[in-house]
């Protein structure tokens, strides 16, 4: 059994769930469509690796463990006596779940070894509860933190609750989870419908469990976001990309028996309400967009599942390498150092239990990037909304991959750390960015200026860098945007002062004018109404938005 192995820096991870999530459905502005689902006619039902089934779908003389693609008594293929339309009883369940493993196993070229986890079927509700209990211990310094850095990266206003926002995102998007450190599967009844699951959501979940045994997913260690965008590039490149090979062997009718898929809901079904936070959302999608394809061209291109399975040995550094494995060849990373000291009262803020810098990195900066486009239905950018998506040469969106994170003014990014600082109730955030050179810094202050224009700032003074929150914008006090050769530096604070007095060392002009609400101003502090939110670390939403998924590589089936 391989031991999955990433390089720790900085970050206590606590994950709590794998999951499958849906896609941008009901979004602000409508995708492309996508290309007609394709398979290759010559490839077979299932991997070599598997074994054959005998005529009769007689027991297998080698068991669960010995035989690739036969599970607790059932084969791959082989048609069960259930039926969905009443529900299934836990005998049912376990059938299914038997069979859907064995599918795993003749896909993944792996076996379950250590037998399957228990499985839930909750409604909506019940897993919107379960969701606010994984919630309920955060402190209010990792929700301050929180607060402030997506204040800072523009995706969540001051006066929302950024764990609120994750927390409601996880709720209303999640399909299933695999609970790793209970080694346990929660599936969400498919709503407006009478057949209680999907079996394309358990395939995803059970392979989650499949990667748990076979690669011993708890055993992650402390990670920066961006490292762990790029190791759940690889866990959810993995089962998702092997999830839309099963779903097409489905859609073609291949298994001998239908694949079990809820009925549509009456209406069309679907929400299509917006996210609470499209830079969030993006962000959370990350590793099912970009991680498939990532997985299939290493699988199509280098060795098969052997490759796969030796990334959770060698797992990418940086989500860099997800997004464009060819650009990130070669390229020496940095950890910039924030180089600040602060004046006055104010000090770093304290996380209990983890460290209190982060290292944002590329897939998050895309996210904020892209997050306008989708919220304006394409009317309001700053990266060019076309760019959004991924094509087929016919002009067709990808069906593996459909959205793009290699957005121009992210893609030189070298390293980044940010930390946050408080001084009572108020919190000023430090952002230093690397870049290739110095061209690429610019792009990325212009975009993040561009960025600062949508949420309603302007510059307090001409040729100053210090900008202000217009009384009408959702988000307050100042920002100050530092470019010094291939790197900058973002302040966002209550005032133009506490940027002053945080950063003294930076050339931050405002040319006179405070741009602040208030010297009490509110940015990234806590209102007072949440002293119970969970203690992930500096940036709990960049850890806790990264359990349980909330965007997937196809639509919601």
């Amino acid at each position: 059994m391989a031991t999955g192995t990433v390089r720790v820096r900085r970050w206590t991870l606590l994950l709590l769930a794998i999951g499958a999530v849906a896609l941008l459905a009901g979004g602000a502005i409508a995708a492309p469509s996508a290309g007609a689902s394709s398979q290759d006619e010559v490839e077979p039902l299932v991997e070599p690796c598997a074994a054959e089934m005998p005529e009769n779908y007689a027991d297998a003389s080698g068991g669960t463990t010995g035989t690739i693609g036969f599970v607790d008594g059932v084969w791959y293929d082989e048609p069960l006596d259930v039926t969905t339309s009443d529900g299934l009883t836990d005998e049912e369940l376990k059938q299914v779940a038997a069979r859907t493993a064995a599918r795993v196993e003749a896909l993944r070229c792996l076996p379950f070894e250590e037998g399957l986890p228990p499985i839930e079927v909750l409604n909506n509700e019940e897993f919107a509860e379960r969701t606010g209990d994984q919630f309920a211990n955060v402190s209010e310094a990792a929700s301050r933190s929180t607060n402030a850095q997506f204040e800072t990266m523009l995706v969540v206003p001051d006066e929302e609750s950024g764990v609120g926002v994750i927390e409601q995102t996880q709720a209303n998007g999640t399909l299933g989870q695999y609970f790793i450190e209970e080694d346990r599967i929660v599936l969400v009844r498919p709503e407006g419908s009478t057949t209680p699951i999907r079996e394309s959501t358990l395939f995803q979940e059970l392979g989650h469990a499949l990667q748990d045994q076979q690669f011993n997913l708890s055993q992650s260690g402390p990670m920066t976001s961006d490292e762990q965008n790029a190791w759940l590039g690889v866990i959810e490149g993995d089962m998702n990309w092997l999830e839309h090979r099963f779903v097409q062997r489905c859609d073609a009718g291949r298994w001998a028996q239908s694949c079990i898929e809820p009925e549509e809901e009456a209406g069309g079904g679907g929400d299509a309400s917006d996210p609470p936070s499209w830079g969030v959302t993006f962000e959370r999608g990350f590793p099912y967009y970009e991680g498939p394809p990532f997985v299939q061209q290493l699988y199509q291109e280098t060795g098969g599942w052997d490759a796969v399975n030796a990334l959770y040995d060698d797992i990418p550094e940086t989500s860099v390498t997800i997004i464009d494995p060819k650009a990130a060849e070669g390229i020496e990373f940095v950890d910039p150092e924030i180089g600040v000291e602060p004046e006055g009262d104010w000090e770093q803020l304290e996380i209990p239990n983890s460290s209190n810098t982060d290292e944002v990195g590329p897939a998050w900066i895309a996210s904020m990037f892209m997050a306008p486009s989708l919220e304006s239905g394409g009317e309001v950018n700053v990266v060019e909304p076309t760019a959004i998506y991924n094509y087929n040469p016919d002009g067709t969106v990808a069906e593996v991959g459909p959205v793009s994170y290699q957005q121009a003014p992210a893609m030189g990014w070298r390293g980044d750390t940010m930390a946050v600082y408080a001084s009572g109730e108020a919190t000023t955030t430090v952002w230093t960015t690397a870049w290739a050179d110095d061209g690429e810094a610019e792009e990325f202050a212009d975009a993040y200026v561009d960025l600062l224009d949508v949420r309603e700032a302007s510059e307090t003074a001409d040729d100053a860098n210090v900008y202000a929150f217009e009384s009408s914008s959702e988000y307050e006090g100042s920002v100050a945007v530092v470019t010094e050769g291939d790197r900058v530096t973002i302040v966002s604070g209550p005032s133009t002062d506490a940027l002053t007095t945080v950063a003294p060392e930076l050339a931050i002009d405002a040319t006179g004018s405070d741009g602040g609400a208030d010297g009490n101003g509110s940015n990234g502090s806590d209102d007072g109404s949440d002293d119970s939110l969970p203690g992930f670390g500096v940036a709990v939403g960049l850890v806790a938005l990264l359990t349980g998924g909330a965007l997937a590589a196809r639509s919601s089936r």
